[in-house]
Order: structure tokens, then C-alpha cells, then sequence
């Protein structure tokens, strides 16, 4: 017979920290290729809780703490980048096409508002299907596939904000989504 386990002990958390440090976070735009603002703020918040850390080649941040065993190791891992999707191509109809950075899936990507960083601008966007009117396409709305094929960027305002010039600019612009 198995002895019973030990009730785990709850942690103390901070929760207005903790709420604090991810609206810190989420304010920052981190759409990959984009991500050093968002680096340095984490390390800013590593430096004052002392945690030590290196930054790799690639930019990613390792900290490595001790614990109460040196063995065995354990490992948490997280993305500081956002999802999102790149511009492919400027479209007929004067809407982006677009093709998805990582794994986010389409149907959640379906009516997201984004940014659209560009190398001089940020724009603000909608991502809607390509059939989105029910009253111009009627019944077909509901048989398009949720699939990126059939989603389109709808650039909805002039620029909001114009960066300092970089040589770290890119020639492809990106989408960050902020649902």
C-alpha cells in the first residue's frame, strides 16, 4: 500500500507584482525580429531581483538558478516574442496577404487587431477572412474554411508611430497581434 502524499505547499505570490509585470511585459511590442526592447526589459527586471543572466548569440536570456538540490536539473522555458504573422504580398483588393509566424492558428487569428510594423511605421490592421460581409456573400461566409489561405490584413489607419532610425530595420514587415 502507497503512502499518502504530501499536500503540496502553496507559494506566495505577489499578485500586484505579478499583474504589474505582465502588463510591463504585454506593452512592449515583441513581434519576432523584434524582440530587443522586450529582452532588455527582462533583464532589467532580472537585474533588480539579482537573478544572474547571460544573453546567447541568438538572443535568448539563460538565467541559471540554484536550488535547494543540485540534482537533478530543471528547466523552464518561455517565448518573449509574440505571435503572429509576416506580409507577404500587397494584395488586388489593396488588403495584405499574409503568412503566419509560428503556430498560431488562423481561426484565432480571424478578427484580431494588429500592428503592422514596417521600417520607418506602425499601422493598425484588422485581420478578417475574405469573405466577411454576410450581406455581399451571404451563406458562403459560413462555408469558408478557417485556414490562412483565407484570411487578408485590412489596413485600418495612417501610421501611429514613426521609430528612430535603425540599422537593425528589416525589409519584411511584421504583424504583431493585440487581442
Amino acid at each position: 500500500m502507497n503512502a499518502p502524499r504530501p499536500k503540496p505547499r502553496e507559494l506566495p505570490v505577489n499578485r500586484e507584482r505579478l499583474v504589474t509585470t505582465l502588463l510591463d511585459l504585454l506593452a512592449v511590442p515583441s513581434p519576432a525580429g523584434f524582440t530587443d526592447n522586450v529582452v532588455r526589459l527582462v533583464c532589467s527586471k532580472l537585474d533588480r531581483l539579482g537573478f544572474p543572466y547571460e544573453l546567447t548569440r541568438r538572443g535568448a536570456i539563460r538565467v541559471n538558478l540554484s536550488g535547494l538540490q543540485y540534482s537533478p536539473d530543471r528547466a523552464l522555458a518561455a517565448h518573449i516574442d509574440t505571435l503572429g504573422a509576416q506580409v507577404k504580398a500587397l494584395k488586388p483588393n489593396g488588403r495584405l496577404e499574409l503568412v503566419m509566424i509560428g503556430h498560431w492558428s488562423a481561426r484565432f487569428a480571424e478578427g484580431a487587431r494588429v500592428t503592422i510594423f514596417t521600417d520607418t511605421d506602425r499601422f493598425r490592421g484588422t485581420i478578417l477572412p475574405m469573405k466577411a460581409s454576410g450581406h455581399t456573400f451571404g451563406p458562403e461566409i459560413d462555408k469558408q474554411p478557417s485556414d490562412w489561405k483565407n484570411l487578408e490584413l485590412r489596413v485600418d489607419t495612417r501610421p501611429i508611430w514613426k521609430p528612430r532610425a535603425s540599422r537593425w530595420a528589416t525589409s519584411s514587415p511584421s504583424i504583431r497581434s493585440r487581442r
